[in-house]
Order: C-alpha cells, then structure tokens, then sequence
C-alpha cells in the first residue's frame, strides 16, 4: 500500500480551485511604488514609454531582461 491508496478519489479537476486559491495567499503584494529613471520618478506605464522611445537598443534590452 502506497501515500496514493490512503486518499480518497480526488479528480484534479476538483484541486484546481484550491490550488489557486492557495497562490494568490502566497504571492507578493503587488507595490504601487513609482519606478525611478534618470530623468526622476515615473509611474509604471510613463517608465515605459520613456525606455521604449529612448533610442538605447541596450538599456531597452537590459531593462526588459531580453538577449
């Protein structure tokens, strides 16, 4: 007899629910900390513009974490 026979018949389908459940409790609190560039202090969305239209294939690349 193995752990497997000691669990009643449980489907998967019927975890899901808990599985995700159970990762939202343990996630991160998202921050809504402003992020820094070198011109200052830019929400989320302007930091990305403003990396994006900068001209530096390198800075873009090291900031998206891209090759």
């Amino acid at each position: 007899m193995d752990a497997l026979d000691l669990l009643p018949d449980i489907e998967l389908i019927d975890l899901i629910p808990l599985i995700a459940i159970a990762a939202v409790e343990s996630a991160p609190e998202r921050s809504n900390t402003p992020i820094t560039s070198g011109d200052g202090i830019l929400s989320g969305s302007d930091y990305l513009s403003e990396l994006l239209s900068c001209g530096d294939e390198k800075r873009i690349y090291t900031a998206l974490r891209m090759r």
